[in-house]
């Protein structure tokens, strides 16, 4: 069986932001997985992997966010998650950094308080400011820049690495190397990578597969995606639960990963025949990074 490499477990799928590229006028009704039930999944993995808590949704809006990362951590798994960092306080910072967060990632695409309010509608930008400075001051002072050891699927750093993650928009892309430098000087690390334009549920519900291309994907065969409710879907991008394969709370891992539902999207992207509609629009690519010498 393929092994499952990384999981993205979506602990809620509220916001507290409307950022402009977002979705959420078609959101589920809310819903916080427990943390027993995020415990029982992590207990059935006996190997490493990510474990990427979040989803449709900010990971600090959920109450048990350092408990997961604690738990996650102990069983040797490997944490990280994308925030809009307006959550973050000081004493939630250094609980974070206390249970060893491998990665936090900030979702920021600009450079400015102008810009940035523009596209994470309802954040502060002089707040995230300060939440990013306050919480690489805190790292620092706890364990210093970060450091790689290990090697390919092994590789981890000595202290928790943070990086922001801009996504690329019509808008934003003539101030790309400005927005970079810019969180260069603040950061660890810098990735970009494209607005993905996803249709509505109805659209995609209307018309969820095609005729495309053989596709060269790792989330079949690598990547388990569980929306807060337990749903398992194809991508972490299906945000509307359009493209479900099962659910946690009646099935195993091990049993929907080896069930029909998967075995028909591996062969679909093989064959290119009937492939989710999702995947044929997803643009989505490797993004360049680089970390700061500082």
């Amino acid at each position: 069986m393929n092994r499952i490499k990384h999981l993205w477990l979506e602990v809620t799928n509220r916001c507290n932001a409307k950022c402009v590229f977002c979705g959420r006028q078609w959101a589920l009704p809310p819903v916080d997985m427990t943390l027993e039930f995020f415990k029982s999944i992590i207990d059935q993995f006996n190997k490493p992997v990510v474990v990427q808590t979040q989803g449709f949704g900010e990971p600090l809006l959920w109450p048990h966010i350092v408990e997961a990362v604690e738990y996650a951590n102990s069983k040797g798994h490997h944490t990280v998650f994308y925030t809009n960092g307006s959550m973050l306080t000081r004493d939630l910072s250094q609980r974070l950094l206390d249970a060893r967060l491998d990665r936090i990632i900030f979702s920021i695409d600009a450079h400015t308080k102008e810009r940035y309010e523009y596209f994470r509608q309802g954040l502060k930008w002089d707040k995230l400011l300060e939440n990013v400075k306050m919480f690489k001051w805190l790292r620092d002072r706890k364990t210093g820049r970060p450091r790689k050891f290990g090697h390919h699927d092994a590789v981890r750093f000595n202290s928790t690495l943070i990086t922001v993650r801009m996504c690329e928009t019509i808008e934003n892309m003539p101030d790309l190397q400005d927005i970079i430098k810019f969180w260069d000087e603040r950061v660890d690390i810098v990735t970009h990578a494209p607005e993905v334009d996803i249709p509505s549920p109805h659209e995609l519900r209307a018309r969820p597969y095609v005729d495309y291309q053989r596709m060269d994907c790792k989330f079949p065969y690598e990547y388990l995606s569980v929306k807060s409710n337990g749903d398992v879907v194809i991508c972490c991008r299906d945000w509307f639960h359009v493209y479900v394969i099962g659910n946690l709370h009646e099935k195993s891992v091990a049993e929907i990963w080896k069930d029909l539902p998967i075995n028909q999207v591996r062969s679909a992207m093989k064959s290119g025949k009937n492939v989710p509609r999702l995947c044929k629009i997803c643009k989505t690519a490797r993004p360049p990074t680089r970390m700061t010498d500082d």
